[in-house]
């Protein structure tokens, strides 16, 4: 566990593994400790950096409303600079993948890869999240079962039976550690909603790789498809079986494919 002092407060971050550095990054209102291990397996490959947003999980820094998706991505070279490293592969989830491809237009000397999955922008009309798991969400949080409602929209069915008890364990021991970052969660909404990419980034520059879960149910994977289609050269790829939470499920499978891309980019 470390951290690195900011103005306004610290941000937390952990490094572990060896390899190529990968910095890893969580969605909408997700502290690092919501990969439930994912990290470990990634770190028998990777050098792997994971980071608790503004306002998340054990970082002090808060999230204001003027903040955006810059000042995340910021915090990120922030950290990799305190680690004296120069370049790293990122790897964002959701609004984690927003903050990776900030991080590659803004910084893209630091940034060997980008892979981007289930994740959206302002790029384009359509709906950036499902209404209806808008719906369930709300009222999971009104009915006080706001994990069981995200249990069915982020993790497949056939992965929910075998393990759904266990993750909704391990997602309420989270909950009761750090509590529910409501404030933090709606702002960055805010900082999500304007965020966009068009004509930011070229393929050239960074390879980037978007990835899409084929039974997401919560962020429609047609959005993925139209951030390929603004980012020239950009690959594009889907996890069948996977739901938002690409990597549950799909561990092994997910690595693999991290892995290929990060040497392909080296």
């Amino acid at each position: 566990m470390a951290f690195l002092q900011r103005e306004s407060g610290q941000i937390h971050y952990a490094a572990q593994g060896k390899g190529e550095p990968l910095l890893i990054l969580r969605g909408l209102g997700r502290s690092s400790r919501y990969w439930l291990g994912f990290e470990k397996q990634l770190a028998k490959v990777f050098k792997v950096i994971q980071i608790d947003l503004r306002g998340l999980g054990r970082t002090s820094v808060p999230m204001g409303w003027a903040d955006g998706i810059d000042d995340l991505a910021e915090d990120c070279v922030a950290v990799l600079d305190q680690l004296k490293i120069k370049r790293a592969h990122v790897f964002g989830l959701s609004l984690g993948g927003m903050v990776a491809l900030r991080m590659g237009s803004l910084h893209p000397e630091r940034c060997r890869s980008l892979m981007v999955a289930n994740s959206s922008s302002a790029d384009y009309p359509g709906f950036r999240v499902d209404p209806f798991a808008v719906k369930d969400i709300v009222l999971g949080r009104v009915r006080g079962r706001l994990h069981e409602a995200l249990l069915a929209r982020t993790i497949p069915s056939a992965v929910a039976k075998v393990r759904g008890e266990d993750i909704l364990k391990q997602w309420a021991a989270i909950r009761d550690e750090e509590g529910l970052p409501l404030n933090s969660v709606l702002k960055q909404i805010a900082a999500a909603a304007r965020f966009t990419i068009r004509g930011r980034l070229k393929e050239t520059t960074v390879p980037v790789l978007f990835l899409y879960g084929t039974l997401d149910g919560l962020v429609p994977h047609s959005n993925t498809r139209r951030m390929h289609r603004l980012v020239p050269g950009a690959a594009l790829q889907e996890i069948k079986g996977a739901s938002h939470e690409i990597h549950v499920g799909h561990e092994t499978q997910l690595v693999q494919v991290l892995r290929d891309f990060c040497e392909q980019a080296s």
